[in-house]
């Protein structure tokens, strides 16, 4: 191979702008700017116009101002062909209304995902015109039909979404696989390319350490995935991003959770994790006997010259020191909870009990913040809930708990299905998805076949149920339970803490207000409540039946409600 010239390191990407990388290779970044995109799509055109030779790499979204530019950068007939690394949205929507206005070829790995290729290029293809010369290189693992491409006079890699430049790239099943992505990062690191032209950011001009960080992060990242597996046993993708992603904002776990599930089909397929459900991103995952503790996860994953990266140490997902809380009516106060300390990990499943008036509800109200506190500190995750704006404080909420309440708290005018997908919707959910999934969690609460009723259209025991799917769909890492079989028969009341069960096993934090003996037999953690203080706290098998006035575990106690006073009353 011969080498016409070498790319040089280049200005900052500026979306609008032509960037001459080499005397072959100009870049044109399309203005769509996002978390996945960085400041655009890099649309790259091949070739000097005046030869009457140009190839054009990924044109990006259907953007017709990009377009529009592309055509402009020379004779609009010297686009001889269009080649795309992908067909995700940012890169290949483009191809069609660049060929109705040039009539090049299109050429990428298949048609999919509304692309139609005129030829459907495989490993090893090759696109020549006149002075220089494209192969294309399969490189799966981000996606299945992905492809990089050589430009072999200058030893220049185009590597649409395989390699990235300032991000590491999102690997989201089952088109994404894991495996193959480290392997496709292998092939490209045995190329020794001069230089990588990412599909988003710079050119990268050290290929070598890049793909070395690339893969040692990769590996890094596997073995925290297995410390987490070894500390929770059983947990969902939701509870362990949070063991596994510590260096990433909050805001980014719905999208780090694809990778993690990456990780862990990859895992499976090594013998190392396992799950009923591999294919369901909602499921529940288990260390194998292979994965016997973290000191031995290196070794086992054959992570070579990575620094090991110790799990972060169990830390209370709720911790509430010194609360105080008095209702006041005019002149009246009413003392609700005096200095309550109340600690509760990640996984737990609390049951909190009490005769009415001891405060159950209020505890519940005040560590969750729908109520203000008087005195002392709540943290959730590490955060003071009550140290936060009111806006702060919702939007905390909104993200990571889920509420089921005594008065339900539909939504009227809502149907059932919508009333489940509103926090999902709220949250940024697609709305085919908060759909579909609005629809399986009214499924699994027996509601499938009245999701348009409204409220009023419904019984107590259905709108309970309602109430139950809208605080579960958006699969959060607390759940808040006030009363959550009240009125449900004893079989649908069995099926709901079912429910409960199954997503506490999966990691998911319950803590749940009872009257109910049954209830509380279910949990692992027993509170007991009296006049506004926590007067017992520890192994419910232990107090359920040792304390008088309870009943054994499975019977249901019969509680008298009186009618509150005018005073605000603690519950």
């Amino acid at each position: 191979m011969t080498t016409a010239a070498t790319p040089t390191p280049d200005a900052p990407v500026v979306a609008g702008k032509v960037v001459r990388l080499s005397p072959l290779v100009r870049r044109l970044t399309c203005p769509n700017p996002s978390v996945f995109t960085g400041p655009g799509t890099n649309t790259y055109l091949i070739g000097d116009p005046a030869s009457g030779h140009v190839v054009v790499l990924d044109p990006g979204p259907d953007d017709l101002a990009h377009i529009r530019r592309i055509a402009r950068t020379g004779p609009r007939r010297a686009i001889k062909t269009i080649v795309v690394t992908h067909t995700h949205p940012d890169h290949a929507p483009g191809v069609a209304p660049l060929k109705a206005l040039t009539g090049a070829e299109v050429v990428g790995f298949d048609s999919r995902d509304e692309l139609t290729t005129d030829v459907d290029a495989r490993d090893g293809y090759v696109v020549e015109h006149g002075d220089f010369t494209l192969r294309a290189v399969h490189t799966p693992g981000h996606a299945s039909n992905h492809l990089c491409w050589l430009l072999e006079e200058e030893n220049l890699l185009f590597s649409g979404d395989h390699v990235m430049a300032g991000s590491t790239v999102v690997i989201s099943p089952p088109d994404g696989d894991m495996r193959l992505y480290l392997d496709s990062l292998a092939r490209v690191r045995r190329m020794k390319v001069a230089a990588i032209a990412p599909a988003h950011g710079p050119l990268l001009t050290d290929p070598d350490t890049v793909i070395a960080g690339y893969i040692a992060h990769r590996e890094a990242r596997e073995q925290l995935v297995a410390n987490a597996l070894a500390t929770r046993r059983t947990a969902s993708i939701q509870a362990l991003v949070r063991d596994v992603y510590t260096d990433v904002p909050e805001d980014r776990y719905p999208i780090a959770q694809f990778s993690l599930w990456a990780h862990l089909r990859k895992m499976r397929a090594d013998g190392l994790a396992k799950s009923a459900r591999p294919d369901d991103i909602t499921a529940s995952w288990s260390p194998t006997r292979r994965l016997r503790g973290a000191n031995k996860t290196a070794k086992q994953l054959g992570t070579k010259a990575v620094a090991r990266i110790a799990s972060p140490a169990m830390s209370p997902i709720v911790d509430a020191r010194g609360v105080n809380k008095v209702y006041r009516t005019g002149a009246v106060e009413v003392p609700a909870l005096h200095s309550v300390n109340l600690s509760i990990e990640p996984g737990d499943f609390v049951a909190v009990m009490g005769p009415s008036g001891s405060g159950k509800t209020t505890l519940l109200n005040c560590l969750s913040g729908l109520d203000d506190i008087d005195d002392g500190d709540v943290f959730i995750d590490g955060s003071n809930i009550h140290e936060m704006a009111d806006g702060a404080r919702t939007e905390h909420r909104a993200g990571r708990m889920g509420f089921i309440f005594q008065s339900f708290n539909l939504i009227p005018v809502l149907s059932a299905v919508e009333n489940v997908e509103l926090p999902l919707l709220l949250s940024g959910v697609k709305s085919s998805e908060a759909r579909s999934r609005s629809m399986a969690m009214l499924e699994r609460v027996g509601l499938a076949h009245r999701p348009k009723h409204k409220p009023n259209e419904l019984s107590g025991g259905e709108q309970q149920r309602v109430a139950v799917a809208r605080a579960l769909v958006t699969n959060p890492a607390i759940v808040w339970a006030d009363e959550p079989t009240g009125n449900l028969d004893s079989h649908m009341a069995i099926a709901v803490l079912d429910l409960l069960q199954e997503v506490n096993d999966a990691g998911q934090t319950i803590l749940v207000v009872t009257h109910d003996d049954g209830i509380a037999a279910r949990a692992r953690r027993l509170v007991r409540m009296a006049d506004g203080r926590i007067v017992a706290d520890g192994d419910t098998r232990s107090l359920l039946g040792n304390d008088d006035g309870v009943a054994a575990p499975g019977t249901r106690t019969r509680t008298v409600r009186k009618k509150a006073p005018a005073a605000k009353k603690a519950r």
